[in-house]
């Protein structure tokens, strides 16, 4: 591969980890709010959303 290859590489495979990372938050947000409908304000302090 050449030099001029990396940027690309690099940005997609931040991109790639950015999005993998937004999912697994609202899955993670969704499981707490399900195991804490009673907490839900408190949770998002945390998360600050």
């Amino acid at each position: 591969m050449g030099g001029g290859a990396w940027p690309f590489l690099v940005g997609g495979a931040i991109c790639l980890v950015n999005s993998v990372n937004e999912r697994d938050l609202s899955l993670l947000t969704s499981f707490l709010e399900g195991l804490w409908p009673f907490r839900p304000r408190k949770f998002e302090a945390i998360t600050g959303l």
